[in-house]
């Protein structure tokens, strides 16, 4: 709406009658007949004026106003008068789009996280490399960049949606990012706002290496508030949540086993990684199933121009990746394959004796249909094998394959469409020609709407459905004596998030999960169904971020969390792939954690960084078992089942600094976390088998060329808690130990150093 003082004689200027046809006349050379005919005066920028047509029609003592109005009309023009002149101007009360893809130049794969600048306002590209940013019609510099590649910048004069397809090309060294607008924020501000922590392929390359390998889970490990249960173990307990209470996805799949070789590898190959958001504090709506924290891996798309081919050799395996076009600049593969060579040490080496092996494999094909539609294919399957010579053998795999569909409604509305497909196996061999089998297979739905209301304002919404077949343990042939009954569920969960920015300095996300769970036993020894236990919970999810000054930042987070699924394990040994998934039934309550945290972050002007992180957490319907309880082949082992509650608080210190091209990190946490079950150690809170309360660890990164680089890292922690026996008695001819207490003693504190160099030659391969 425009307001305007005019005078009298002005407002009959308008009014004076005029006769003119109309015919097959474009917009502005209407405009210039209706200058000439009703000899006034425009004013105008001809590069505003549509290309389109005036629709055919005569006037005949009509007033200017009428006429001009007729002209403009369905443009995205207004007029007014000033003085003696009719200036036309872009209607700035209309909003159009600029939405599009970022995408590296090079490989043609979609960029996450990309960040798009206009006037001061800053988006980012989803995971698919998609953004969108609504805009009154105006002209604007927009500037397009990405950590580690050029920036692109564009005149764009806004006068309709406009869709863009940006290549940025890799940066030879390292630029400084160049920010548009007078309250652009710079990235270093902007990470801080942000409430996930993002690795990628060249993040994870950088890594102290174990046995030569780049690991996703030791790289995960570096990380504050993150703790391995023990030396070499592919768990993690993240900020007092227990080793089952993550949700480690791999292109939205679950993995319910991500270890290799006794846990010492995890099942992550860094040749197919494309990116990992990892979620330990704010936790996001859309996830869900698991307390504690997400690993969101995504697997590298292809090459949609060129083809390559990588390898590697370390000591415990080597690997090979494909990857190219199917159809160049439309359909591209990536295939990639490791296989361990622990098992060849014992016929060609005696200085190694690990009976074990294991291989993985990764696949991923996508194609694009139209600017507004892509679909994607992604595999993975590994297997797992340790064996020994007195017949002891325990293989598992992993499946997992996801079909996703991406659609564009509209520039700012954009859905994917998800099928995914989880199974995982466990065969032990008991030596005495029999087996011991359990294992979990998912198949899930989900759809998953983003509508980018404007900048600083992103809506996401959606629902998913998985059916859960839960295999608790069978002895194998089949003894129904000594086997557990299979069991099915259903969980459905809908979904909303907003991130928006309430003030230039206030960055509010909350979002709230509604979900049911519903789960029946199948009976082994007679057909039919136990009739299915249903729950239904909230989980609402909030954190708000101050932007105290340019460098500092304070967090508050709140998280209720809901996990219908319990695993079952012997926690007293440092790595047990003897497990058993239980689903929340009438016996077994869904778990459940509310989760407070603050956290305060400075920036100094001398490339540092210092923060500060407090926490708590409260555990509900935590289970463990009674001192001396079987599981394998104990078909009444639930009964040995306790519930209680649990507790975990902790604080994080975090100081980085580069010096020079030196990058060190400083990371300590004081943390404990507690359950407190009836029926287990007389009713008293107890540490949990992974409680250590100090852990400290310090990184270096020395980039020596831009090829040879030396890292170390060191990590001291408290020992975890375990139970040792006081004595023992004799039952049946066997010792019996005696406990005082659960988990009441200590592993000894430990520390490790490793340091690696890594160089990248550069080989050309000539045909």
């Amino acid at each position: 709406m425009f307001i305007s003082f005019q005078t009298q004689a002005q407002e009959n200027f308008l009014e004076k009658k005029i006769t003119i046809k109309l015919s097959n006349l474009t917009i502005g050379v209407a405009i210039q007949r209706l200058q000439q005919i009703g000899e006034i005066s425009f004013a105008y920028d001809p590069s505003i004026i549509p290309i389109g047509k005036v629709k055919n029609n005569s006037f005949k003592n009509e007033s200017i106003g009428t006429v001009l109005s007729y002209i403009l009309d369905n443009t995205n023009l207004s007029y007014e008068l000033v003085a003696n002149n009719v200036v036309i101007k872009i209607n700035a009360a209309l909003i159009y789009t600029l939405h599009g893809i970022i995408y590296d130049e090079e490989t043609g794969e979609n960029l996450i996280g990309a960040k798009i600048q206009v006037n001061g306002l800053t988006q980012f590209s989803n995971q698919y490399g998609y953004f969108s940013i609504s805009l009154p019609i105006n002209k604007y510099l927009v500037g397009y960049s990405y950590m580690g590649y050029q920036s692109k910048f564009e005149d764009l004069k806004l006068v309709k949606d406009a869709y863009r397809k940006v290549g940025l090309n890799k940066a030879s060294v390292e630029l400084k990012e160049v920010n548009i607008g007078s309250n652009s924020i710079s990235k270093d501000s902007l990470e801080l706002m942000k409430s996930v922590k993002v690795l990628d392929a060249k993040a994870l390359q950088k890594l102290p290496l174990f046995g030569g390998e780049v690991d996703l889970i030791k790289a995960i490990q570096t990380l504050a508030g993150v703790k391995n249960p023990s030396e070499g173990s592919s768990g993690m307990s993240v900020r007092g949540g227990g080793l089952d209470q993550n949700l480690i996805l791999v292109d939205e799949a679950p993995v319910y086993n991500p270890s290799h070789l006794f846990g010492l590898i995890s099942i992550f190959n860094s040749d197919a990684i494309k990116s990992v958001d990892f979620y330990s504090d704010f936790i996001p709506a859309n996830f869900g199933g698991r307390l504690s924290s997400v690993v969101d891996t995504k697997l590298d798309e292809g090459n949609l121009t060129d083809y390559h081919l990588k390898g590697g050799l370390s000591l415990l395996s080597a690997r090979l990746a494909a990857e190219g076009p199917i159809i160049k600049d439309k359909s591209s593969f990536l295939f990639s394959a490791r296989r361990s060579l622990t098992d060849l040490y014992n016929s060609g080496f005696s200085f190694f004796n690990l009976n074990a092996r294991y291989y993985d494999l990764n696949s991923k094909s996508n194609y694009i249909f139209n600017e507004k539609n892509r679909v994607y294919l992604s595999l993975y399957h590994g297997f797992d094998h340790l064996f020994s010579q007195d017949n002891f053998a325990n293989d598992w795999t992993n499946t997992t394959s996801t079909l996703r569909f991406n659609h564009i409604y509209n520039p700012r509305l954009f859905l994917n469409f998800s099928a995914i497909y989880s199974n995982y196996r466990n065969t032990l061999s008991l030596g005495n020609s029999q087996n011991w089998l359990t294992g979990i297979r998912d198949i899930t739905f989900k759809g998953d709407f983003t509508f980018f209301k404007k900048p600083g304002n992103v809506i996401e919404f959606g629902g998913v459905g998985t059916r859960h077949h839960l295999k608790p343990g069978e002895t194998q042939p089949t003894d129904f004596a000594t086997s557990l009954n299979r069991q099915s569920a259903l969980e459905f969960a809908l979904y909303f998030n907003q991130d928006v920015d309430l003030l230039q300095a206030v960055n509010l996300k909350y979002g709230i999960r509604l979900g049911s769970f519903g789960s029946s036993k199948k009976f082994l020894e007679k057909k039919g169904y136990q009739k299915a236990t249903n729950y239904f919970y909230v989980e609402p999810r909030i954190q708000l971020a101050f932007k105290l000054s340019k460098n500092q930042t304070l967090k508050l987070t709140y998280n209720r969390t809901v996990q219908n699924l319990q695993l079952i394990q012997n926690n007293e040994q440092a790595y047990s792939s003897l497990e058993t998934w239980l689903p929340a039934d009438k016996n077994i309550s869904p778990q459940k954690s509310d989760y407070i945290a603050t956290s305060y972050t400075f920036l100094s002007n001398t490339n540092g960084k210092f923060g500060l992180s407090t926490y708590y957490r409260k555990f509900y319907n935590q289970a463990d078992l009674l001192d001396h309880s079987q599981i394998i082949q104990n078909s009444a082992f639930e009964s040995k089942l306790r519930f209680g509650t649990g507790a975990a608080y902790g604080v994080e210190l975090t100081l980085q600094k580069k010096i020079g091209i030196v990058s060190t990190q400083v990371i300590y946490t004081y943390s404990r976390t507690f359950r407190k079950i009836e029926g287990i150690n007389n009713g008293v809170k107890y540490p949990t088998n992974y409680d250590t309360p100090n852990d400290l660890k310090l990184s270096v990164n020395f980039p020596v060329t831009a090829r040879l680089s030396l890292d170390a890292l060191f990590n001291y922690q408290t020992g975890r808690a375990i139970s040792l026996p006081v004595g023992f008695y004799v039952f049946n001819g066997a010792n019996v130990p005696i406990y005082e207490g659960r988990n009441n003693s200590r592993f000894p504190a430990f520390h490790r150093l490793d340091v690696s160099a890594v160089l990248n030659p550069k080989i050309k391969l000539v045909a």
